[in-house]
């Protein structure tokens, strides 16, 4: 037996791995969906790695156990701050020149340090001016976004970080053969980093703040965490800091924060996609074992304290009004955790929970729902309700205390508790569908401490659950106090923070540092583009005249997608939007309304009846086991749905309040404006149904319109493990009519406006960031075009190492969120649309402006950009496998721009065969000097009117004139 055991020993060695540098933490677990591999390196790094094979690509997620919870009191937004800089490089990548660059980033630091302590603001003014200088003399050897480009050359995409309370992650997804090269590359970013250009990114970051501060949404959520978790960090502070803290930023700091709390023990990598687990996980030990691993600080600020009695507090917004319950429950990790998210989900899981059926479906308040806030410190259970017409928030809040006291009295029923678990299998089979969707899962549970086998466990755990223990839960922990906020309808004047004195930066595109020029010089393999085909990747087959099947087998699991797709919508018929309404809130001859939402709830299936501008989608989704019923359920809201009046009497009024909500609220303002500048009258927001024509709807005018709907030739899409003759033979008994289907009807494409100079039109409306849109006519639609003008858009905009980004973000610090887009038409003979978004802070409209159009205008010739731009859409076409998924929503796209088959190729061919004298042809034609349609919103007070008619001719319009009566 004892040799048995050491001959048993011996075989095990390989998979825990006694080679220097990494072991085997975690097998595959038998009932994890992602068979994920757990690792630690020898410096502490822990390694999350699960194969995808779907596309090749693999994602890749860096997560911090570090947040803005870590955040010191006196520089809150310090964390965030840190994550902006991360993108910046070091002294291998980001610099031409680090050595003479060196001396201007250490002057730059003092300075800050200095600011930071300085309370006299004209000093401060004094030493801020210095640091402009500095940072003048400092970028002449900076190279902006050399790390986004350099990513971008690789054919990676999605680029970004976020921070979160409890940590800070960073996230890209590469094509599958530049494994190696990304480990270079993520493990040199993190090690001495070198915060360049801090100054253009503080602008970036007051940008951001500004954006934010503009959120209805944050501004009650804060206000509310505030009265939750009192001194705690989760509601003394907030990811991007306080204005007062944003002035004055320590470099110093940074970097303390940096090297307490960026160590390999205190980090993870998580990888998901098309790769093998034992050759990824030498890789990552080769590059990334040369992190330090420290003694991580520990957290020792007071945990909330628990809420003793109720307290209220009372914001103001123009527009729709709100009111928010805050719960105190329990932390991540908290054996009630399980239970408190099903108790979550009794009350909303969006279809037949108890805030669903009761509030929202009945209509006793204008929308409702709630979620858990389950963090590493505490855990908080939210509400929340929008009032009708005459309904106080008060009024709101009795409502939603209601529901949670159904289920403290056990008061709801059994099914509800094994359908939700249902829901829960389905979600994470979605999720483990995508690498993203998997590295959420994984990121999330390193971020909360978890462990994983907890993780993979935690369904299994809800479904041992008993009713008993939900309300014996619901009991602990709501029946003690509470707080709430209300959001009411008034004025709102957000904090401003001054446009400083800053130069913009000289970007040289020629530039490229060595350690960049080493990894773009390694050679992989290449991995050659797929391309749709007919008959392979999916099939269609004629059902009926006028009735087509498309088809995609699902490889990946259980759950089917069936939609019913007519080529008409709302600008083809406006009471189709209000038909899906009234649908939502109807039963059948045989259901209730509410029966019917538990009804689709309890065989896990979900039901849709979407309205775009020119096509109408009903489907149905959920497990291929409960396919037959889901079709005959389809069938009987499509053929018996039973619509009431009084339902509709209350839709409407609900529909018209929302509508006079829209027009006090800044990004609905925002579209309102913009469609109207493009379309003038016929803007979709004044040819929609005016507020008589709603009233004067009737149930038989909209359910009507179903049948109508059903007259015309239509597609079905599936997607699903039946094959197709069985799927076809299902659908046929659906699909049984005598009367011939009509065509659908053309498209009806409103013609862009085509100013002969410059027009701008302008809302007064006061938020801390103006919102620009400049937009002009791109011609019809040409597929021979289409190669030049992906080109375009990937040389002009190109994401964060793009000119648009890189000249109005990294070099003049204007805008957190610009980007600029050449859209093609949708539909043969249609218009396309070319268009640029700029948000800036009030102060900076005017010049925000003249530098955007002044970039469209005389766009930067470089042969180095173009060379990335070709290497670029070169490694994107090779990863472009389109996921099962989104194979029938693209074949219907080529079609209805009069495409057969997947034209990728073709283009992919002609795209690799340009030059940069062909693209300036392109531009020079199409783009240079065209006249524009400018759109701003944003306060008078802010902007220099007069200026602003130097870029063309002024016009002020009034809210009510851009939207429908």
């Amino acid at each position: 037996m004892k040799a048995k055991h050491a001959l048993l020993a011996l075989l095990l060695l390989p998979i825990f791995s006694l080679q220097a540098g990494y072991k085997l933490v975690q097998a595959p677990l038998e009932d994890d969906l992602m068979q994920v591999h757990i690792y630690e390196l020898d410096n502490g790094l822990t390694v999350y790695l699960t194969e995808n094979h779907e596309t090749p690509t693999f994602r890749s997620e860096i997560t911090v156990r570090a947040g803005s919870k870590d955040d010191p009191e006196d520089a809150t937004g310090l964390a965030h701050y840190l994550e902006h800089l991360l993108f910046k490089g070091n002294a291998k990548l980001g610099s031409s020149d680090w050595e003479k660059e060196k001396p201007h980033i250490d002057r730059i630091t003092e300075l800050y340090e200095e600011h930071f302590r300085e309370e006299d603001a004209e000093k401060r003014a004094e030493i801020y001016a210095e640091i402009n200088r500095e940072s003048q003399l400092a970028a002449q050897y900076a190279i902006p976004s050399e790390f986004d480009t350099l990513i971008s050359s690789l054919g990676g995409q999605g680029i970004n970080a976020y921070t979160a309370p409890d940590r800070t992650v960073y996230l890209e997804e590469l094509p599958s053969n530049r494994l190696e090269q990304w480990a270079m590359i993520e493990s040199n970013r993190f090690q001495n980093p070198v915060f360049r250009l801090f100054q253009p990114e503080l602008e970036i970051v007051y940008e951001e703040k500004n954006r934010a501060m503009d959120n209805k949404d944050r501004l009650i959520q804060e206000a509310l965490f505030s009265l939750l978790y009192g001194e705690h960090p989760y509601g003394s502070q907030t990811a991007l800091g306080s204005v007062e803290h944003l002035k004055k930023p320590s470099l110093k700091k940074i970097h303390e924060f940096f090297d307490a709390h960026y160590v390999a023990n205190n980090m993870a990598i998580a990888l998901a996609g098309d790769f093998e687990v034992e050759e990824a996980i030498k890789v990552i030990d080769k590059h990334f074992s040369s992190w330090k691993s420290g003694d991580v600080p520990e957290f020792t600020r007071p945990m909330p304290a628990p809420i003793t009695e109720k307290k209220s507090v009372t914001v103001h917004y123009p527009g729709q009004e709100n009111v928010m319950l805050g719960f105190d429950t329990a932390p991540t990790g908290h054996e009630d955790e399980p239970a408190l998210k099903l108790i979550d989900m009794i009350l909303d899981n969006a279809n037949a929970g108890l805030i669903n059926l009761n509030l929202n479906q009945q209509q006793r308040v204008a929308q409702a729902g709630s979620f858990p806030y389950i963090r590493n410190d505490a855990g908080s259970q939210f509400l929340y309700g929008s009032p009708k017409e005459g309904q106080s928030l008060e009024e709101v809040e009795a409502l939603l205390l209601e529901q949670l006291e159904i289920i403290k009295q056990g008061d709801f029923d059994e099914w509800i508790l094994p359908a939700i678990v249902t829901d829960f299998k389905k979600n994470e089979k979605l999720a483990m569908e995508t690498n993203a969707g998997r590295l959420r899962i994984i990121s999330t549970a390193f971020g909360e401490k978890k462990d994983w086998a907890d993780v993979v466990a935690e369904i299994d755990r809800m479904d041992a659950l008993t009713k008993a223990d939900l309300v014996r839960v619901a009991n602990k922990y709501f029946s003690q106090p509470y707080v709430v906020a209300y959001r009411k309808d008034g004025d709102y004047t957000p904090p401003t923070v001054p446009k400083p004195e800053f130069d913009p930066i000289d970007i040289d595109r020629s530039k490229r540092s060595e350690f960049a020029a080493k990894v773009l010089a390694m050679e992989s393999e290449p991995i050659e583009p797929e391309f749709l085909k007919e008959g392979e990747d999916y099939q269609v087959m004629t059902l009926a005249k006028g009735i087509r099947l498309f088809y995609v087998e699902n490889p990946a699991n259980d759950l089917f997608a069936l939609s019913k797709v007519y080529e008409m919508g709302s600008r083809e018929i406006r009471e189709l939007p209000m038909t899906a309404a009234l649908l939502d809130k109807s039963g059948t001859s045989r259901l209730s309304p509410p029966e019917l939402k538990k009804a689709w709830y309890a065989i896990g299936a979900d039901f849709g009846f979407s309205v775009g501008e020119h096509n109408t989608t009903l489907s149905v989704s959920g497990l291929e086991e409960n396919f037959d019923k889901s079709l005959s359920l389809f069938q009987e809201v499509l053929n018996d749905s039973q619509g009431d009046a009084k339902v509709l009497e209350e839709l409407v009024a609900i529909q018209l309040k929302q509508k006079q909500d829209a027009m006090k609220e800044p990004n609905m303002i925002f579209n309102a404006l913009r469609n109207y500048t493009r379309y003038g009258e016929e803007s979709p927001f004044l040819t929609a149904l005016s507020s008589e024509e709603i009233k004067a709807l009737s149930v038989e005018d909209l359910m009507g319109q179903l049948n109508r709907l059903s007259g015309y030739q239509h597609d079905y899409l599936y997607v699903g493990k039946m094959p197709i003759k069985e799927v076809a033979k299902k659908l046929k008994k659906l699909s049984k009519t005598k009367r011939a289907l009509r065509p659908a009807p053309e498209p009806v494409l409103p013609k862009l406006h085509e100013p002969e100079a410059n027009e701008i039109v302008y809302v007064d409306y006061e938020t801390a960031q103006s919102q620009i849109r400049i937009e002009f006519p791109g011609g019809i639609y040409d597929e021979a075009q289409r190669p030049l003008i992906e080109t375009f858009n990937e040389y002009f905009y190109g994401g964060m190492g793009g000119i648009v980004f890189q000249e109005m973000r990294e070099a003049r610090a204007l805008a957190y969120s610009v980007w600029a887009h050449y859209l093609v038409s949708s539909f043969k003979g249609g218009e396309n649309l070319v268009m640029g978004f700029i948000g800036t802070q009030a102060d900076k409209t005017v010049d925000s402006l003249e530098a955007y159009l002044d970039l469209w205008n005389t766009m930067p010739r470089s042969e180095d950009r173009f060379t990335v731009v070709k290497e670029s859409l070169d490694n994107q076409f090779r990863v472009s496998k389109i996921g099962f998924r989104d194979v029938l929503g693209a074949v219907k796209a080529w079609e209805r721009v009069g495409l057969e088959g997947d034209p990728r190729e073709r283009r992919y061919e002609r795209i690799m065969a340009g030059d940069l004298d062909g693209l300036f042809e392109f531009y020079n034609e199409k783009i240079k000097g065209q006249p524009k349609m400018i759109s701003i919103l944003g306060p008078s007070a802010a902007i220099d009117m007069e200026e602003l008619k130097k870029h063309g001719e002024l016009r002020q319009v009034e809210i009510d004139e851009i939207f429908v009566d």
